[in-house]
This record gives structure tokens, C-alpha cells and sequence, in this order.
């Protein structure tokens, strides 16, 4: 079997203003919100190499798999603030430029969530209860296809979500368990141009509803932090007919406390049918069955320090 669909995500710096007893974890979902006056910057660089296929089904560069998605290079830059004991705010950036068909595509993502700590008692079933209230926009350039006669060009990809996450947390001597459940609302815009003529268009947008739900686990060992997370993704209401309406998405990272600030960790992802359900407008009726699945490793590190006084609101 080759090996795959090679994701590399090399995480340059996850910068905590603060020193935490609380485990860390490099998933993004946590019932437990940011401390107050904390804020946590979050950089990394992604790269994918479909010319590794360890699960030998991507039909690489062919057009008569419309949709198809090959090599990527991009990068995140993440935002989480605590504004009060009970509410973070959270900012998430990401552009990502890949391989689309015959030509490449630079997606950009902007996410801005607040994050509600509702219940905080500690309790043999769960200390924490967190709703995550948010909204994210997903856009793309053009892309020309080069090799068909029918569509010449895709234009104005976007997507706009609404969701709410409801974030179950309990926290044990060594460990974090977080159970997680969503829904979310979604508006995609998509145009075909098809030749001859350019202004002969098929618009593809549509609303669409997808269903979320999850666990993720942290627990220490020794210097080692292990850090389990799972998602499963339902879409609905999409008027187009598929069995490729959902997504299992699951990842394994593997930390390394090199000292009390600064831990090194290395993992994993794979998504069972790509980004189906992740970056909406990349799913329609002409590329509805070419979502493959694939596996990504990440390398990175976290980083904790104190904030100075100075930069510290007083009397807050």
C-alpha cells in the first residue's frame, strides 16, 4: 500500500499567555474557556502531498474526476482571548492554496466565535457545560479548467455558516474528557461559466444544514501528553442526490513536555471523505462523488508564558 495523501502540518508556534495546571490540548474544542486576560495565539503551516497515496483511491489529475483536491500548502493563525471568567472569544484565519482539477485554488477562512461558559460545578458527571456561538465564511478565487468542453470556468465559491456547539467538560487528576454536539446553517454560492459563452452559467448555490457531534480526550503520562479527538459530520437539505452527505473525521496527537512552558508534539488526521462538510461550496452535482479520503501528520509545538503586568487591565 503507498503512502498517501500526505498532509504535513508544521505548527511554528502556540503562544499561551499564561502558565495553566490544566492539561493542554491542540484540539480546538474545550468546554473550559480562557482565564481571564489570557489570550492564546496559534501559527501553523500546512502541506499536502498527494503524490503519497497510502489509501491508493485518488485519481490525480484527471478532470473527469471533477473536484478532485491534490497538493496543498497554507497556514492558520488563531486568536483566543478571555474576556471574563465565563467568556472567550475566539478568531480563527486560515488560507490554504491546492490543487483543484486542472488548475489551483487559494481558499481563505475567517471564524469568529464567543464562547459561553454556562455551568462550572464540579461533579461526577460533568464540571463544565460551554456553548460556542459562531460564525465562519469560506471563499475562493476562480479557477479555469483547462481540459473540457463543456465548463470553462468556476467562479464567486463561497460559504457562509451560522452554528452554535453545545461543550460537556469534565477534568480528572490527569486527563480532560470533552463531549461535544452542533448545528450549523449554511449559505454556498457557486458558478459555473461553460463555454462558448461566458455569460451561459449554471448557478450552483444552495442552504445547507449539517449536524456535528464528538468526543475529545487528554490525558497525561509522565512528560507525555496524549490528545484522542473524533468528529462526525451530517449534512442536510442539500437538493442533491448523494450518499456522501457525512464525514469521520479522527486524529491522534502525541506531546512531549520538554520543560513547564514548552511541549513538542507530533500526530495525525484522517477525514474519511476530505473536506466534505468542512469547506461547503467544494461539494456539488458535479463533484459530489469525488471526496476521497486521506491521512495527514502534523508536527508543532506549544508554547505557555505569563502575560507582564503591564499588559494586564487594572481593577478589571
Amino acid at each position: 500500500m503507498k503512502l498517501s495523501k500526505l498532509f504535513v502540518s508544521f505548527l511554528v508556534s502556540y503562544i499561551s499567555l499564561y502558565s495553566s495546571e490544566v492539561t493542554p490540548s491542540t484540539q480546538d474544542i474545550s468546554a473550559f474557556p480562557n482565564p481571564i486576560n489570557m489570550l492564546t495565539v496559534k501559527t501553523n503551516l500546512n502541506y499536502l502531498d498527494n503524490d503519497i497515496d497510502i489509501f491508493n483511491d485518488i485519481d490525480s489529475g484527471k478532470t473527469n474526476n471533477f473536484g478532485h483536491i491534490g497538493k496543498l500548502f497554507g497556514a492558520d493563525l488563531n486568536f483566543r482571548y478571555g474576556y471574563s471568567k465565563h467568556i472567550s472569544f475566539l478568531y480563527n484565519f486560515g488560507i490554504n492554496k491546492f490543487d483543484y482539477i486542472d488548475s489551483s485554488l487559494n481558499n481563505t477562512k475567517n471564524e469568529l466565535i464567543a464562547r459561553v461558559n454556562i455551568y462550572d460545578v464540579p461533579s461526577y458527571i460533568f464540571d463544565l457545560f460551554t456553548i460556542d456561538i459562531g460564525v465562519s465564511r469560506n471563499s475562493g478565487d476562480s479557477v479555469d479548467i483547462k481540459n473540457t468542453n463543456a465548463i470553462s470556468k468556476i467562479t464567486d465559491m463561497s460559504d457562509n455558516s451560522f452554528f452554535i456547539k453545545a461543550i460537556w467538560g469534565n477534568r480528572f487528576a490527569s486527563s480532560i474528557l470533552n463531549i461535544f454536539s452542533s448545528i450549523k446553517y449554511t449559505n454556498i454560492s457557486t458558478t459555473l461559466n461553460l463555454k462558448p459563452k461566458t455569460d451561459d452559467n449554471i448557478d450552483l448555490g444552495r442552504d445547507e444544514k449539517t449536524l456535528g457531534a464528538g468526543i475529545n480526550f487528554v490525558t497525561e503520562s509522565q512528560n507525555f501528553i496524549y490528545d484522542i479527538n473524533y468528529r462526525y459530520l451530517q449534512i442536510f437539505s442539500r437538493g442533491i442526490n448523494s450518499d456522501n452527505n457525512h464525514n469521520n473525521i479522527f486524529s491522534l496527537d502525541i506531546s512531549y513536555k520538554a520543560n513547564s512552558s514548552l511541549l513538542l508534539f507530533a500526530g495525525g488526521e484522517i477525514m474519511l471523505n476530505g473536506y466534505n462538510g468542512i469547506i461547503p461550496y467544494l461539494f456539488n452535482q458535479y463533484s459530489k462523488d469525488s471526496f476521497k479520503r486521506y491521512g495527514y501528520i502534523k508536527l508543532g509545538l506549544v508554547y505557555n508564558f505569563e502575560i507582564d503586568d503591564r499588559f494586564l487591565y487594572k481593577n478589571y
